[in-house]
């Protein structure tokens, strides 16, 4: 995908262990305008906290305000969002594309053609009731406090 602001779908996902043991979404994404693909991890950390919040903000994902959510890939399957790419080498993983989420709004500053992309409806993710597993024939995907 090229470096820029794009609107996407997501057209699988799939769960994942990241290399320190999260629990992560690996997001496949398909740009609107070009047909180009791409996919990039939704690890579930502590530390990536800004980087979900953003994500499902892009994705219009809401979380409940009180308590733990369960978000699982059917969750993000054919949802819209807008992203920001940027290519980078690194000696460790060499040539990556860096995905940032954000707004709509932001998006259309970047390029006016975004505006006749429609958002996904809006889907509040399931919450958990404390301490409670949710009830799916697979694990949870990303246990997480708003």
């Amino acid at each position: 995908m090229a470096d820029g602001t794009h609107a996407v779908k997501i057209t699988r996902a799939a769960s994942k262990t990241s290399q320190n043991d999260n629990e992560m979404l690996q997001l496949f994404l398909e740009d609107l305008l070009t047909g180009e693909v791409a996919k990039t991890n939704l690890v579930f950390s502590p530390k990536t906290g800004f980087t979900i919040d953003t994500c499902f903000k892009s994705l219009n994902l809401e979380m409940p305000e009180d308590g733990e959510f369960f978000a699982d890939k059917i969750h993000f399957r054919g949802r819209t969002g807008f992203i920001r790419t940027e290519t980078e080498e690194t000696a460790e993983y060499g040539v990556q594309i860096r995905v940032r989420w954000i707004s709509k709004k932001t998006a259309v500053k970047d390029d006016p053609r975004l505006e006749a992309i429609p958002e996904s409806e809006p889907l509040m993710l399931p919450a958990l009731a404390a301490g409670a597993v949710p009830q799916t024939p697979k694990p949870p995907i990303g246990l997480l406090t708003p």
